[in-house]
Parts: C-alpha cells; sequence; structure tokens
C-alpha cells in the first residue's frame, strides 16, 4: 500500500501582514524541520487594489516541491473594526507527475464510498509510475506519455491506474477504519444506511478491484515485453494494433520484420 505522505506546513502569521507592493521578504527565512514534515514560514500579502484579496507567499527562495502536500495554516486574523477570524488551516496539493488517472473516475469505481480526493491523488501518482516504468524499461522511447493519449490511445495502462488507485486508496480506507472504528463510526453508518455497504461489503470490493488491477497490469507487461524472451500471457491480442505494439526497439524491429508485428502471439 503506497505510503501517506507527509504534509509540509506553511505558517502565516498575521503581524507578517504586508501590502503586495511594498513585501519586503526576510532573505534568512528558513525552513524548519519538524520530525518528517517541513514548517515553511509565510507572509500574508494585500491586493492593493482590492483589500478583500489576500495572497500568501514565501521569500521566494525556498522552493514549494511538486507531488506535495501542504497545510497552510493562518493564525487569527484581527481587524481594525474588532472582527477575529479564528485560526484557519487549509490543504493543498502541488502538481502531481506522472498522473495518468482521473479523481472523478475512480471516485465512480468506488461506488459511492467518498475518498479523499487527495489521497486519491497520490495513489495515481504511484500507479502512474509503475505504468511509465513498464512503457519506458527498454530505454527506446516512442511516445511521450501524457493523460490524453494513455486514455485515448493506451487504455491499458488507463485502467490499470484506475483500478490499482482505486485499489490503493480503498485499502488505506479500510486500514484506518479497523484501527479507529470510533473515528469512523459516522461514515461507515452512512456507507451502510446509503449504500449498503458494511466493512465485509467493503473488503470484497476491494478485493474485487484489486483483482481487476491486476489483469491490467498483465496485460500491460505484455505488451510491453519483448518477444524474444517474454513468457505467453493468458491474453491474446492482435499486435497489428498500433496500441498493442510495444513501446520499444524489438528483435523482430532489430531483424528487419518487415510485416512481422501483422500476426498475433
Amino acid at each position: 500500500m503506497a505510503k501517506e505522505p507527509d504534509k509540509d506546513e506553511l505558517i502565516v502569521d498575521p503581524e507578517m501582514m504586508v501590502d503586495l507592493d511594498a513585501a519586503i521578504f526576510n532573505p534568512n527565512d528558513k525552513v524548519k524541520q519538524m520530525g518528517k514534515k517541513e514548517r515553511i514560514p509565510a507572509y500574508l500579502l494585500v491586493d492593493p487594489y482590492d483589500p478583500s484579496v489576500l495572497y500568501i507567499r514565501t521569500n521566494g527562495k525556498i522552493e514549494i516541491l511538486d507531488n506535495s502536500i501542504y497545510e497552510v495554516v493562518i493564525k487569527d486574523l484581527e481587524f481594525e473594526d474588532g472582527d477575529v477570524v479564528p485560526k484557519q488551516t487549509h490543504e493543498f496539493v502541488t502538481d502531481i507527475t506522472p498522473c495518468y488517472g482521473d479523481v472523478g473516475e475512480i471516485l465512480t469505481i468506488l461506488k459511492g464510498i467518498r475518498l479523499d480526493p487527495k489521497d486519491i491523488l497520490m495513489h495515481i501518482r504511484s500507479a502512474s509510475e509503475i505504468v511509465e516504468y513498464w512503457a519506458y524499461k527498454h530505454g527506446d522511447i516512442t511516445v511521450k506519455l501524457t493523460k490524453e493519449n494513455v486514455k485515448e490511445d493506451y487504455y491499458p495502462f488507463y485502467h490499470f491506474v484506475e483500478y490499482k488507485a482505486a485499489t490503493e486508496a480503498l485499502k488505506q480506507f479500510y486500514i484506518q477504519a479497523i484501527a479507529n472504528p470510533y473515528k469512523f463510526h459516522d461514515v461507515l453508518s452512512d456507507l451502510e444506511r446509503e449504500q449498503e455497504m458494511d466493512l465485509d461489503a467493503i473488503r470484497k470490493l476491494m478485493e474485487d478491484l484489486e483483482a481487476e488491477a491486476d489483469e491490467w497490469l498483465e496485460l500491460v507487461v505484455n505488451i510491453t515485453a519483448d518477444p524474444k524472451w517474454a513468457l505467453r500471457s493468458k491474453y491474446s491480442y492482435a499486435i497489428s494494433l498500433e496500441m498493442m505494439k510495444p513501446y520499444h526497439n524489438t528483435y523482430i524491429d532489430r531483424k528487419g520484420g518487415g510485416n512481422g508485428w501483422n500476426r498475433g502471439y
């Protein structure tokens, strides 16, 4: 099961609120290590043209990393009229790469089990890395994978990512629900009432999704294999189809096979 990522923190102190045009950042700001997490100092900036719009920025020298979940903590805000906005916490996910799946479609596969989209995104990334390993394993890349062309032209990859991410996200939820039944009591009660799903039904769904993911992975491995050494899969298909050809130069190509791909194996 993919490890749940640590959530780094951006700590915003209202005393560091400054005008956007007149912003002066402390060049000596440093990231503090808090165990496995990082605490990053940040500034709350006021838009000079619309004071109701606020921006959160670092000093520009601290890198915000891709493939990460950040937790923004804004301490109490006190306004001139006496109003106070209590401490707020917000999470955001930075750019996820590689990403060959869609959160909405995976939630559909999960049959009404409402999991955190941020967790699903991280599992999509892990499954996408497996796809990239097999697609680029032999070093002779002949296609640049994107979410769009994976979905349209290389659907075994796409379906593997869907079912693998759904499986791992559901495993994470199931383990947490078993370990903390009181914390998940309301969620499980809603599922049983609305979807007629108890923990046994969730486990059965998890097993079905995992079996589906394994079947798509076997097809992915078979598609990307070199026929010179690959074992026959339980699947048989016509590799005259462009999408079914391996994504690297194979023994047939190197031997000048001509129309050698126009058959099944």
